[in-house]
């Protein structure tokens, strides 16, 4: 990304012929570490709008799958809630090993990603994540009022688990036959800048805003405490996680060139150059790099 310029300082060649730089390395790790967040933020508002604290949710979870798991174990009753929490562990599981296998490195060596679905993953991925942040603020409101926020928490564990789809969709972009990337000398301009740091900080104190509301008559201590942590603490951290997908959204929507690596179709050479969009074709034209060779030494005497 521009704004982490020495991120930019050295190409990684992949054993599969395409080029990669050092920040979209960085980028992919940055999605799962994204990921993890919505997962564990998801966690905690659910152990207080269930009257609980994250620790004793994580304990009893862990008690309810052994005592699942146990062969030869005397039955022992279990509570409703309990149970679903080890339903809803397994779910999630099942949920990444199924996009595990489906997103598995052979599959996508079959699949060629177009310049349009790189760019609209990266505008996908920030409006997912801004619409997370405000299910987040909106499912803590509700939950001040009625029972019906732990249906959003079911709504908003559906989001999380497209959005992990979706960071594993596009980590694996350069296991296909060419890979894209933004070129360095694609910038985010000023007044898109102006709208990121705008954007996030008004959002962010809009929410720590809220987080200073006296709760004492609405709702009781769990509910009270799940509304504080994510206005003062979740929905922020969300709001600066944004700013890399963000930058990566407005560098796709900037981009006039790209540049491109990979197996070129019909003679399987190493293949890289620039794509730049041709207005009168409406189409990316592909413009192949040519490798100068080195100059003859003379020979010596």
């Amino acid at each position: 990304m521009s704004c982490l310029p020495f991120f930019r300082e050295k190409e990684v060649a992949l054993p599969n012929k395409k080029i990669i730089t050092n920040t979209m390395l960085r980028y992919y790790f940055y999605l799962f570490i994204v990921l993890e967040a919505f997962l564990l933020s998801g966690a905690i508002q659910v152990s207080y709008l269930s009257h609980k604290t994250p620790q004793a949710s994580v304990g009893e979870m862990v008690e309810k799958v052994v005592h699942c798991t146990s062969i030869g174990r005397s039955p022992e009753p279990v509570e409703q809630s309990s149970s679903n929490y080890c339903w809803t562990t397994l779910v999630i599981c099942l949920v990444y090993l199924v996009q595990a296998i489906l997103l598995h490195i052979r599959f996508y060596k079959r699949k060629q990603f177009t310049i349009k679905s790189y760019c609209s993953k990266r505008y996908l991925m920030a409006a997912t994540l801004v619409f997370l942040n405000i299910l987040f603020l909106v499912n803590s409101i509700v939950g001040l009022y009625s029972r019906i926020a732990i249906d959003i928490s079911l709504v908003i564990l559906l989001i999380i688990c497209f959005f992990g789809y979706k960071a594993f969709n596009l980590a694996y972009e350069s296991a296909a036959p060419i890979h894209y990337r933004s070129l360095e000398t694609t910038k985010v301009t000023k007044a898109q800048k102006v709208f990121i740091f705008l954007f996030l900080t008004l959002s962010g104190l809009f929410c720590i805003s809220l987080s200073f509301i006296d709760l004492n008559p609405l709702a009781d201590e769990y509910v009270a405490s799940g509304f504080f942590y994510t206005t003062r603490f979740i929905c922020p951290i969300i709001n600066i996680l944004a700013i890399p997908m963000f930058y990566e959204a407005f560098l796709a929507y900037n981009s006039e060139e790209l540049a491109f690596s990979g197996v070129e179709p019909e003679s399987g050479r190493l293949w890289k150059g620039v794509c730049r969009w041709n207005e009168k074709s409406g189409e990316w034209d592909y413009v192949e790099t040519v490798q100068q060779k080195p100059a003859s030494l003379p020979a010596k005497v």
